[in-house]
């Protein structure tokens, strides 16, 4: 581990859609204040769309202390419409953690956090990361290894496999290697089809890539598997060892909703166990209570059967249970 100032920021960067972010926000704020580190420095790339939501974010920093800085998306958003990567609802601000090196011109190091995310503990363990010489620490995306998925990438130890909604960047290291224009120059239309952010760090910059314990960034598919199905279900190379797996089952930093409608907070007759603990900052944040979306319709008689077990049946049952019928009946990530 590197040790670093207490008194220096943690800089944390998030894009500003809706109100996924001010909820990851707020639980960041408020567990950093408990440990005793108010000294945040916020970085907020925002959306149109989110424009009433960041309001609350100002909000929030002011009540908690923390540094906030909006920054400029236009050449997020004009350099990805040029290279015609796919956009959500038109807009680019997604693929934003490619662009830091140039958004953050005067700053060397830098946590990327996905909007959908909640924040449990302290992410300075993470911010402490020692990068070896290295410049991305990231967290291992277990369907690299799946037995049920084709591979995104090649698979081998020199290839990159890191799940992209949390992010630590030395931007100093990643400007020395010509970070962003790799990316503006890469035939981007390879990498369509994928997560395209996310599979460009992975296939040009898998060699710069350290990993960390999944605690940092527990996404939804380490909740969903006990560990004796993990390893029969993947065959990737970095397995995350059982006292890893379990103890980012038990005792996350970051949770990340990532795995689709069943396990998001924010949509109906959904599985996660921090549903709660989600809707109570919303209501605390907004002073009214979450309503929440309805489930995605999607297509085929497996999704309505599916949804109409959620309804009556799989929401009462462990998870573990629910998991597994969601996955032979509906597929995971739908």
């Amino acid at each position: 581990m590197v040790t670093t100032n207490e008194a220096e920021p943690i800089n944390v960067v998030y894009t500003c859609f809706d109100y996924t972010s001010v909820i990851s926000i707020a639980s960041l704020l408020q567990v950093e204040a408990k440990n005793g580190r108010p000294n945040i420095s916020l970085f907020i790339l925002l959306d149109p769309r989110g424009t009433r939501d960041f309001s609350y974010i100002q909000k929030l920093a002011a009540d908690y202390g923390a540094s906030l800085t909006p920054l400029d998306a236009s050449e997020v958003e004009a350099t990805c419409a040029g290279l015609h990567v796919p956009s959500w609802g038109g807009h680019y601000l997604t693929y934003a953690r490619l662009f830091l090196t140039d958004l953050l011109p005067q700053t060397t190091r830098v946590v990327f956090i996905d909007a959908d995310t909640l924040i449990l503990r302290p992410i300075d363990p993470l911010w402490n990361t020692d990068l070896k010489g290295k410049a991305i620490a990231g967290v291992h995306e277990i369907s690299y290894g799946s037995t049920k998925n084709p591979p995104l990438i090649e698979e081998g130890p020199r290839s990159g496999t890191l799940n992209g909604g949390v992010l630590l960047f030395d931007l100093a290291k990643l400007r020395s290697l010509h970070f962003l224009d790799t990316f503006i120059h890469c035939d981007v239309q390879k990498l369509v089809g994928k997560v395209v952010d996310q599979t460009f760090i992975n296939e040009f910059f898998g060699d710069q890539i350290v990993y960390v314990d999944p605690v940092f960034n527990s996404y939804s598919l380490l909740h969903s598997y006990t560990y004796a199905r993990y390893l029969k279900w993947s065959q990737t190379f970095r397995l995350f060892l059982k006292k890893q797996y379990k103890e980012a089952q038990k005792h996350p930093v970051i949770i990340h909703f990532n795995a689709g409608a069943y396990f998001r907070p924010w949509f109906q007759d959904n599985r996660s166990r921090y549903s709660g603990k989600w809707r109570r900052i919303y209501k605390r944040i907004y002073g009214v209570r979450f309503k929440p979306e309805p489930l995605e319709k999607g297509h085929g008689f497996s999704t309505w059967f599916y949804r109409k077990m959620t309804k009556a049946i799989v929401r009462f049952l462990p998870l573990g249970w629910s998991s597994w019928m969601l996955e032979h009946i509906h597929g995971f990530h739908e």
